[in-house]
Order: structure tokens, then sequence, then C-alpha cells
């Protein structure tokens, strides 16, 4: 899958417009930022975390000089997503708080809920319980408002991961109860 979207990429990029000439008028750069995303995605399942990381800062770069400021909100919860996985914590919190802000500013909760989602799973594997609960429980919050059930369900993962980790983490019985 990664080579044949790779190859529709470059063919967007190349010989797209000579078939289809009102494409021109949408402009390929929309749907590049659109492929990249998505080679972002297929490579960051395949494990090929720098190819992954490629595509989706080309894919935030694209969106960011188009000015299609939804799309850069969602692609840096995915890269952010991606320098977890890579043990970027900081660099992972910083992309992911962008993202946030971004998602906030534009008003649009249901983004601003999935960056508080993925803030919080960052915050747990960077060993901040705390902080990723805090996290957590406003993306809970905002799933239960809106019905969004995927959102629902991976937050309760998330705070049932940080239940876990603190029954694991506390020095005595009485600490690990609530």
């Amino acid at each position: 899958a990664h080579a044949t979207a790779f190859e529709l990429l470059r063919f967007v990029q190349t010989v797209d417009q000579v078939f289809w000439p009102w494409r021109a008028d949408i402009g390929n750069r929309f749907w590049e930022m659109h492929l990249h995303a998505m080679l972002g995605g297929a490579a960051r399942l395949l494990g090929r975390y720098d190819a992954a990381r490629s595509d989706s800062e080309a894919a935030v770069q694209i969106s960011e000089s188009m000015g299609e400021q939804r799309f850069k909100a969602k692609t840096l919860h995915d890269l952010a997503a991606l320098l977890q996985l890579r043990g970027e914590y900081e660099q992972a919190l910083a992309v992911a708080q962008q993202g946030l802000a971004l998602s906030q500013q534009l008003g649009d909760h249901n983004s601003a809920a999935y960056g508080e989602l993925t803030l919080g799973w960052i915050e747990i594997d960077a060993g901040h319980l705390t902080l990723a609960e805090e996290h957590c429980r406003r993306s809970l919050a905002a799933a239960l408002e809106s019905g969004e059930f995927r959102l629902h369900v991976s937050s309760l993962a998330a705070l049932a991961r940080i239940d876990r980790c603190l029954l694991y983490t506390s020095p005595s019985p009485r600490d690990r109860t609530r």
C-alpha cells in the first residue's frame, strides 16, 4: 500500500494535470497534502518512523502554506503520536500542545479533545501520570458532551492505563486506591 500511495503522489505531482486539467483549479498541493498525511500514517503503521516523520512534516508544511489550519491541527496530533512512539517525549509534547492550541483557536472542540487525548497518552509514556489524567479527563468530558464514541472509549482506555500504572508504582496498598 505504501508503494502505491507513493506512486500516486508522484502521479499527482507530475502527470495528473495533463489528464485532468480541472484539478489545477483545485490545486495539486491539496492532494499532495492529503497523500503525505496518508503516507505518514501508513509508514508509521509499518514501523518506518523516519519515512513517517518526513511525510507527516511535509503534510504539516503544505497545510500551513495553504492555510488549511484544521488539517494542520490533526496532522500535528498524528506527528506528536509518532514522536511518542520514537520516545521523543519532549518534542512530542511540544507538537501536541501546538496542535491543541490550534484546535482551540479554531474552536474545533472535537480536534481539541483528540489533542487532549494525545497529550494524555504522551504524558503516560513519559511517566507524568497526574498530568496525563488531567488531559484524559478533559478528553473524556468532551466525549461525553459530544457523544463521540471512539473518543469516549479511547479516553477510558487511557484512564485505565493510568490506573494500572499507579497500581504498579504505588508504594503501599493504601495508596493504590482512590
